[in-house]
């Protein structure tokens, strides 16, 4: 079963900026795509 929140407009910012590297050092996150990478990481 998939759960799908609302995401705030400051959450899609800080989403957005995880595309460039310094804020992804900055932050210590990072982005996984696709189901592949999703479930591997779960």
């Amino acid at each position: 079963m998939h759960s799908i929140e609302k995401l705030s407009a400051n959450k899609i910012k800080q989403i957005t900026k995880l595309h460039q590297k310094k804020y992804r050092d900055d932050l210590g996150l990072f982005i996984a795509e696709g189901e592949k990478a999703v479930s591997e990481l779960i």
